[in-house]
């Protein structure tokens, strides 16, 4: 009978039978293309993941008006007056013709509705060019431009800068025109682009 090798176990031997032998494993420079191939994909995918996305340019304030709440409390007031006007017509009417002088009643009417309509209505001419702001539109050569309202409220306009030309016609608060809109601004607004006047003087002067 044999003697078994080195005292090891018959299953260790079949084991050892079952591993590749180096002649048989693939030769290292095989692996090398594999290998870079591997790393290069990588490397594109961790440069993808760590490109930032490029955020779109917000609108900018451009121009803001000096007296914008002056302008406003004005507007207000002014709304206030005609409806105290438009309010104390009845009133009159009734403690005139109650003390038999209705025709006087009409008058004091006539008087508080003309006041007050004449006000507001100068106010709203006068007022209604004033530019509270100016703010770019980011992708076009245009702005929004915003106004007073009637009511104290703001409205907003968008104007493109191929449409600004010199005001026409006369008006007391006007420093440019656009589509037949004139627009005021104030001297002593606050300029948030140093080349926004510079930019409107060349649109004036075309």
């Amino acid at each position: 009978m044999f003697r078994r090798a080195s005292g090891l176990a018959p299953s260790a031997l079949r084991c050892a039978a079952r591993l590749p032998c180096a002649s048989q494993l693939p030769p290292l420079a095989a692996l090398r293309p594999t290998l870079a191939w591997g790393s290069r994909s990588c490397s594109t995918k961790s440069n993808k993941g760590a490109a930032a996305p490029v955020d779109d340019p917000k609108p900018k304030l451009m121009f803001e008006g000096a007296k914008n709440k002056i302008v406003k409390t004005l507007k207000l007031a002014s709304i206030a007056n005609l409806g105290f006007a438009v309010a104390s017509v009845p009133l009159l009417q009734y403690i005139t013709a109650a003390s038999g002088a209705s025709g006087k009643g009409v008058a004091m009417s006539m008087l508080l509705l003309s006041f007050g309509g004449g006000t507001t209505g100068a106010l709203t001419w006068a007022t209604s060019t004033y530019v509270l702001t100016i703010t770019s539109i980011p992708g076009k050569e245009a702005m929004i431009i915003e106004t007073p309202t009637l009511t104290g409220g703001s409205t907003t306009t968008e104007v493109a800068w191929a449409d600004i030309t010199r005001p026409l016609g006369y008006h007391p608060f006007a420093t440019f025109e656009a589509k037949g809109n004139k627009y005021y601004l104030d001297e002593l607004g606050e300029m948030h682009d140093e080349q926004f006047m510079e930019k409107l003087e060349k649109a004036i002067n075309k």
